[in-house]
């Protein structure tokens, strides 16, 4: 096999590791590469909320007061 298989794991508390893909033989040798604990993966991500909420919108309070105008 050819090929890079990309996932994200946990390790376990036993300092594991475990990875499962039918494209891995059994018998077969595979090269392993372990690079930097991926923090970012672990976090939450922000709410659709909390992003719009870092955009000002310059319009407004009460739009539908003068909307028709706008469209104008």
């Amino acid at each position: 096999m050819n090929a890079v298989i990309r996932k994200l794991v946990q390790v376990d508390a036993n300092h594991a590791v475990h990875l499962t893909d039918e494209r891995l033989l059994p018998g077969q040798t595979v090269q392993i590469v372990v690079s930097e604990a991926a923090d970012a993966a672990n976090s939450q991500a922000p709410s659709l909320l909390a992003l719009a909420a870092q955009y000002s919108i310059d319009a407004p309070a009460d739009y539908s007061v003068n909307f028709e105008q706008v469209l104008r």
